[in-house]
């Protein structure tokens, strides 16, 4: 999954510190990742390579100086930065990036929305170990980093105001929040539990199981996914769990156990994944308003999708090779 990066260490421990050179620079246009393209393979910028930038030359000590510091990974920092991205192309697909830029040895740098910049990766390098795959994709740190440091620039910017005053808020040269100087407001940054499901509906013997598998009507992610929501204030996981079955798709579920859990920062969320068993009924109601299609799928039916970095593709996939 997108945060198990090991042999990789990750320490989001707040540090109040300047960036040099070499630290890595985390740029975004809104949902968009800077990188760069060079002799086929595809990086973060560093610093250094912000200075050489057109656009930034006359400002780099300063994007430098305000850059935010975000977390560590193995010993590499990772800092917020801040420059002028106007001018940049906005890459959509693996498939355009290595056509327009992937044989040349100049250095190109694009705009790309995280959601496709994970999906740079090939099949075969989605378990790499770490480092570039031979076709020059984002290991599963460097797309950890782009995406968790797209949850705090997200964060970061969303609490520039006070929610209260609106007095313009300061980060903390203490821990990682903002501030209000005027009515002492402090925001932390937000992280919205949801949970997810695999909901299974047993056979006679396992060859004949099925899974749910549901496409949502809105947001980027339109291939077949798992039963998911949001928890409200005041139900538990386990609650969600049931609630947000009932209204997706009219269904009632037991058995339900604890899977695993993830941070995702594309959606600024931790997923708190489950497994359960079909209770009753089998038809499917589905919540026009949030789903356009659910199905009840065979182990040997389930679509085969590489990308599996999330709790919910990893259940499907473990559905469809027959360990759950």
């Amino acid at each position: 999954m997108i945060h198990e990066i090991e042999p990789e260490k990750y320490d989001p421990s707040f540090k109040n510190i300047p960036a040099s050179d070499e630290d890595y620079a985390l740029c975004y246009k809104k949902d968009q990742i800077f990188a760069f393209i060079e002799g086929g393979r595809v990086f973060l910028p560093r610093f250094k390579e912000l200075k050489g930038l057109p656009e930034s030359a006359g400002e780099y000590e300063e994007i430098k100086n305000n850059a935010y510091y975000l977390f560590d990974i193995s010993g590499r920092k990772y800092f917020l930065a801040e420059p002028d991205l106007s001018s940049f192309p906005l890459s959509e697909s693996r498939e355009a990036l290595f056509n327009d830029y992937g044989k040349s040895e100049a250095r190109t740098f694009f705009l790309m929305n995280i959601n496709k910049f994970r999906e740079l990766m090939t099949k075969e390098e989605m378990f790499h170990d770490g480092s570039l795959g031979a076709a020059g994709s984002p290991s599963v740190p460097m797309i950890f980093a782009a995406a968790t440091g797209g949850h705090m620039a997200w964060w970061k910017r969303s609490r520039s105001f006070c929610g209260f005053c609106g007095t313009k808020a300061v980060p903390s040269e203490t821990e990682r929040a903002m501030i209000c100087p005027k009515c002492g407001n402090i925001e932390y940054p937000k992280i919205s539990p949801a949970v997810i499901t695999a909901i299974i509906k047993r056979g006679r013997v396992p060859s004949e199981d099925r899974i749910l598998l549901v496409r949502n009507n809105y947001g980027s992610y339109r291939k077949l996914a798992l039963v998911a929501g949001f928890v409200e204030i005041g139900e538990s996981f386990e609650q969600a769990v049931h609630r947000e079955i009932a209204e997706e798709v009219g269904l009632k579920v037991k058995n339900l156990k604890y899977y695993k859990n993830q941070p995702w920062g594309l959606s600024y969320s931790q997923m708190i994944g489950f497994t359960a068993e079909l209770d009753g009924d089998d038809t499917i109601r589905l919540q026009e308003s949030e789903l356009s299609e659910g199905g009840w799928y065979l182990r040997e039916e389930v679509p085969d999708n590489p990308f599996r970095l999330s709790v919910g593709n990893e259940m499907i996939h473990r559905f469809k090779c027959g360990e759950l």
